[in-house]
């Protein structure tokens, strides 16, 4: 593929689209078809030039293009036969190297950084009796390109592809699954539908039933055929395809019946003939994809229209809940204001400009008891009596140990600090950072307010009444 998460057009050696000059060349139905392990020719078709020099040539409008044979050369003392190359636009393009095993569904040469719009790709070969085999070309279209007649390449990692449980990736090649009654589904636009992908080595080889059904038809059962012992991974193995459809949206629906012990259920890619894939009522990041991708059909347009009351429904939820929210917020904060009590700063209180853990949070199992004499800090105005700052907090914190206040030396016991002693003062103590319940890791604790703090270690000791709160 020539991007993972991109749509790609196939295009097979037989379109009519594609000249062919020199040669002679000829058309081939099978002879190449049990090359190697990469599977059987796209559509089991190759276009060969058997001896002599000849070229092919295809316009498209894109972005990217890579061009498939089948590999079988020989090789005399170095020389390769045959020999091709590629140009675009006419000006040479890499080719792969030669790979020395026959092969088919082989990439010739390829050009993934090409300007968007209209090009032209040449391939000119030439054998001196070793057959070079040209099957099919795969590109990028431009948005907009006709999908009149087209095969599109839809990849396992397309977001239009719904997987249920059970489905798992395998590597960044296929999506695959040994859940019995695993599921997948795809909405798509055409006529018909292949279904593309490999059979691992590694993996159990037992064959394994599987079943498709499309629209509202009978379901159609398959066989995911195994390996022999001592087999190679088999690829672009087409597992089914659908019989011919009119033209129009169509559900695909594949189920896997099979289990851990036989062959798993594999998906590297979808082969949509003249069409592409419809948006998916449950992925909302495809729709936008999908609006700028050729051959999106009017049944897109059915499936936003269905999605409007979904979203105004969605969005009128959303409201409610916020509503509800905020009315919640608002009553919470009234019945804190009105109906519990709250903290009030003991008389006396001066706050200080030291950097300090706030007293005015929530703490269980204080009591309050003011303090006889509390000297006032003449940095702050005068405390009146009966004027009180009422004070809040929704933090609650487990306060930590105390050291006891310092000794004064008119009476060395007592834990009274004057005022011209507790400025005098360091922290007593700094609060080890992640302290459990304290939010204010390393802040230190002025002096002024370890004597307001032992002042409440003594309301305990002195047994006063605890108060019901302190919100």
């Amino acid at each position: 593929m020539l991007n993972s998460s991109s749509r790609t057009i196939k295009v097979d050696d037989t379109d009519p689209h594609i000249v062919y000059n020199g040669g002679p060349w000829v058309l081939d139905n099978g002879s190449q078809s049990k090359l190697g392990n990469f599977g059987l020719p796209y559509q089991n078709t190759l276009h060969g030039l058997k001896k002599g020099s000849g070229s092919l040539s295809y316009s498209f409008e894109g972005s990217a293009v890579m061009v498939y044979g089948t590999m079988n050369i020989r090789n005399t003392s170095g020389v390769i036969d045959p020999k091709w190359s590629c140009f675009i636009d006419g000006v040479a393009i890499p080719t792969v190297p030669p790979f020395q095993y026959p092969e088919n569904n082989y990439p010739l040469c390829e050009q993934s950084q090409l300007s968007d719009g209209d090009h032209t790709i040449i391939v000119s070969a030439t054998s001196n009796g070793q057959p070079f085999w040209f099957d099919d070309i795969e590109y990028t279209p431009s948005l907009g390109v006709s999908l009149d007649n087209a095969t599109i390449v839809v990849d396992h990692m397309d977001p239009y592809i719904q997987y249920g449980p059970g489905w798992l990736p395998l590597g960044d090649t296929a999506n695959m699954t040994s859940t019995n009654g695993a599921q997948m589904n795809l909405q798509f636009t055409g006529v018909g539908l292949s279904w593309v992908g490999f059979i691992p080595t590694e993996l159990p080889h037992e064959p394994a039933p599987a079943l498709y059904t499309v629209d509202d038809l009978s379901p159609v059962a398959f066989v995911l055929p195994g390996l022999p012992s001592n087999s190679s991974t088999l690829f672009n193995q087409v597992f089914f395809a659908t019989p011919a459809l009119p033209y129009g949206p169509h559900n695909l629906t594949v189920v896997y019946q099979g289990g851990n012990t036989l062959t798993p259920l594999t998906l590297t890619d979808l082969l949509i003939q003249n069409g592409s894939p419809l948006v998916s009522g449950v992925n909302t990041t495809s729709t936008a994809a999908n609006n700028t991708h050729p051959g999106v059909s009017k049944a897109t347009a059915s499936t936003r229209a269905r999605a409007g009351p979904i979203v105004g429904g969605v969005f009128g939820t959303i409201l409610a809940v916020l509503l509800l929210a905020i009315l919640f917020i608002f009553a919470r904060r009234w019945y804190r204001r009105y109906k519990k009590p709250v903290l009030r700063p003991t008389p006396g209180y001066a706050h200080s400009f030291d950097p300090t853990a706030p007293l005015d949070m929530e703490m269980e199992n204080r009591r309050s008891l003011a303090p006889s004499i509390i000297t006032q800090d003449p940095r702050y105005p005068t405390f009146t009596p009966g004027i009180h700052h009422d004070t809040q907090s929704t933090v609650t914190f487990d306060p930590p140990p105390l050291h006891p206040a310092a000794q004064t030396e008119s009476n060395p016991t007592s834990s009274y600090i004057s005022q011209s002693n507790y400025q005098n003062l360091k922290p007593a103590y700094t609060v080890a950072s992640g302290s459990a319940g304290y939010p204010y890791a390393s802040v230190g604790i002025g002096a002024f307010h370890q004597a307001l703090f032992l002042s409440k270690s003594q309301e305990v000791a002195s047994g006063s009444r605890m108060r019901d709160s302190y919100m």
